[in-house]
């Protein structure tokens, strides 16, 4: 049996919305849509993957993307006053807002679901988990204080609050095949934290090649730093306290002080917030 995950990504405040989908016909996306709208209002525009661009394992994917009904997908938002735009063929920079997290997103869940047989609804909470967990990644600082830690991040935008108030559940690795379905669950959510983490923050630094090359770190920045082994969407924050600039005046490597101490790190662990 097939599923399919669809991520909806706003482009304002960098929200995110995961829905499980049982397969990729023009209907089963309309409603998927509706769902998505019923819950967090109707966007004006939605920019979507054309799915031309898909290569090796996504071939798939891509013949079902081609074969959806634009046509019908067309006429079934116009009336609504939304519009649709298909992205343009072999310009994967011109979704770049959404594309770095799409590749990340996908990447992370095909090598923690690997074959593994997983029960439709531990898949179900799972994607929940990974949305909130998404939902709660830093995008921006909010101070330059450099004892403010706090950053703003979309569940500050859609829940008025940094984090859901839902405790996290300490399950072993190993349970990522049990049988128990919330268990098992918890167990897809953990690793895809901390898969996603050591993903995320490296494919940030390189957001701006298709525009413009990233500025150096320089003292007060406020970064995330890569660390697997926080706890579930617990993201590693710290500010840069010291740089140290190369022979060609680029900055790699910079002490970072966090609320557990102060460090020298590489920049390819650490990611600058959006400014």
């Amino acid at each position: 049996m097939h599923l399919y995950g669809c991520l909806f990504v706003c482009m304002a405040t960098r929200a995110c919305h995961l829905e499980l989908v049982d397969d990729l016909s023009t209907d089963h996306f309309l409603m998927t849509l509706k769902r998505f709208m019923a819950r967090r209002g109707r966007p004006k525009r939605i920019y979507s993957d054309n799915g031309t661009n898909f290569v090796g394992a996504d071939n798939e994917l891509r013949a079902c993307l081609t074969q959806l009904d634009q046509e019908k997908i067309h006429n079934s938002l116009t009336p609504q006053g939304m519009e649709w735009h298909f992205q343009p063929p072999l310009s994967p920079h011109f979704g770049g807002a959404w594309e770095r997290l799409v590749q990340s997103t996908k990447r992370t869940l095909k090598a923690i679901l690997n074959d593994r047989v997983v029960v439709k609804e531990a898949l179900r909470t799972a994607l929940v988990e990974v949305e909130g967990i998404l939902n709660s990644r830093p995008i921006t600082q909010v101070s330059s204080d450099a004892n403010d830690w706090e950053a703003l991040t979309p569940n500050h935008l859609i829940l008025l609050r940094a984090n859901p108030a839902v405790a996290d559940v300490h399950v072993e690795d190993k349970e990522i095949n049990s049988r128990k379905v919330w268990r098992q669950s918890q167990a897809l959510a953990n690793f895809f934290w901390k898969r996603f983490i050591t993903e995320y923050i490296p494919s940030q630094t390189r957001r701006k090649k298709w525009t413009e090359k990233a500025r150096s770190m320089k003292v007060g920045d406020l970064v995330l730093v890569a660390d697997s082994n926080q706890s579930r969407g617990m993201w590693p924050m710290g500010r840069i306290t010291v740089v140290y600039p190369g022979a060609d005046k680029v900055v790699r490597v910079v002490m970072v002080k966090t609320p557990q101490g102060e460090y020298k790190r590489s920049v390819t662990r650490l990611c600058l917030l959006e400014e």
